[in-house]
């Protein structure tokens, strides 16, 4: 029996609307995936089904809801979508200051940056589906904020008057082609979006190739100038991607 088969023996519909959630992914790079899949489009990413459930000897078991999985179990796209979001909130989502999740002193950070996720700092980033935790940052801050897509599991939040998208979509680029920095299956997007008070979510860079890196790029160079100098603006996000955030996720 195919392992896809064995789970699905395992549910039922009452089962999967318990437990399935959101997760991100990068709507080029899933595409083929995508056309099989019910999900939700928001700028580059999609939003897709994530069914978790337990085995035996506390085993457990993850898949993504595909619409053949849907037809046999009964399921409409309606009553999966509401469930999905309402499990997705239950995994309570939060903002925290960067310093406070690296245990690093304040006066490290010339701008403020946040990290948002889920309690189990698991597909954490489908915080980007609920707005309302943008707007209160940003209320908060009293600024429009950039969001950088750190991995699958969280996102960072920063202020605008702190960098350029330009040099903010450097460094993302640089840590999604470093496989030290994030694994490439958690890789999200290479673009950095904006929210506005005013307007919502935005892209505002344009990348269409994942995980290309190039030697001797502006982004290397900014690797570089990171690890030259401590207390540079790049240096939170570069240890957040090395696993001081990721690897503190609870499993």
């Amino acid at each position: 029996m195919r392992p896809e088969n064995y789970i699905k023996g395992l549910l039922t519909k009452e089962k999967i609307l318990e437990n399935v959630i959101y997760r991100m992914v990068n709507r080029e790079a899933s595409a083929e995936a995508l056309e099989k899949a019910p999900h939700i489009q928001l700028l580059d990413l999609a939003a897709v089904y994530h069914c978790r459930i337990g085995l035996k000897n506390g085993i457990s078991a993850e898949l993504i809801l595909d619409s053949v999985t849907c037809r046999y179990y009964g399921i409409q796209e309606g009553e999966l979508d509401t469930a999905a979001r309402r499990n997705t909130k239950a995994m309570r989502f939060s903002a925290r200051r960067m310093s406070e999740v690296m245990g690093i002193s304040e006066d490290c950070f010339p701008e403020f940056m946040y990290v948002l996720t889920n309690r189990e700092r698991m597909y954490g980033a489908s915080v980007i589906l609920y707005p309302d935790y943008f707007s209160k940052l940003a209320k908060q801050m009293g600024t429009d904020l950039y969001i950088l897509p750190s991995s699958i599991h969280e996102v960072i939040a920063v202020t605008v008057s702190g960098m350029e998208p330009s040099a903010l979509q450097d460094l993302v680029k640089t840590v999604n082609g470093t496989e030290w920095a994030i694994s490439p299956n958690e890789v999200l997007s290479n673009n950095v979006y904006r929210y506005s008070r005013n307007g919502g979510l935005t892209c505002v860079t344009s990348d269409t190739k994942r995980n290309k890196k190039k030697t001797g790029s502006p982004a290397s160079q900014s690797m570089r100038a990171c690890h030259q100098h401590k207390n540079n603006a790049f240096m939170p996000i570069i240890r957040a991607w090395k696993g001081e955030v990721n690897g503190k996720r609870k499993r």
